[in-house]
């Protein structure tokens, strides 16, 4: 069988018609180049084009009119699990979607963003800020600072209630997103006369 594999390659050699792996790699250079795969697609594309020409990253990207950081980015993807990858590749979210999960250091938080994406629509720059969330360590000076915040929204409330004891009229307005605690203060301009402003 060996010797048979042998004279095989021999022939491929001389020419008589292209190797297998030349073939594949023209089918997939062509495929490749016409850029109608979605990006999952592409990137197990490129890995197989890289395989079957034994090319590194950086000639692929030359051949294929690509960058060498665009190619990289793509096979990146490929670290991911595959039941995530099949779910990006359904057409919902980006490239840039399935490299804000690479951020994170577990495949169940990966599965956790990603729901999280695809329930809320979110967008690359909601999804990238929730895995910044996810990501962050527990015991982190942002921790301590949301502490301090805690501390001055409770200084606020106090504050407002002394200025509604002296007869001012307040008025609060708040809504949370994701990324923020919005509060708004509205403060009548008056003084117990009714003719001038509150100095503040």
């Amino acid at each position: 069988m060996g010797a048979w594999k042998e004279r095989e390659r021999t022939v491929w050699s001389c020419r008589l018609c292209a190797l297998p792996e030349e073939d594949e790699a023209a089918g997939l250079e062509e495929e490749l180049r016409a850029r109608r795969l979605g990006f999952v697609e592409d990137a197990r594309a490129l890995r197989q084009y890289i395989q079957a020409t034994g090319c590194s990253q950086e000639e692929c990207a030359r051949r294929l009119g690509r960058t060498q950081p665009a190619v990289a980015n793509r096979l990146r993807l490929l670290r991911l699990p595959e039941d995530i990858l099949a779910k990006l590749s359904g057409g919902a979210l980006t490239e840039r979607h399935g490299r804000a999960l690479l951020r994170l250091e577990s495949e169940a938080l990966q599965r956790l963003a990603l729901d999280r994406f695809l329930r809320d629509g979110m967008s690359v720059a909601e999804a990238e800020s929730y895995v910044d969330r996810l990501a962050a360590p527990r015991n982190t000076p942002r921790c301590a600072a949301l502490k301090d915040a805690g501390i001055f929204l409770q200084s606020l409330q106090r504050d407002l209630e002394t200025l509604r004891r002296y007869g001012i009229r307040v008025r609060e307005e708040r809504r949370e997103t994701d990324t923020e605690l919005v509060l708004i203060v509205h403060i009548e301009k008056r003084d117990c006369e009714g003719g001038g402003a509150v100095a503040l």
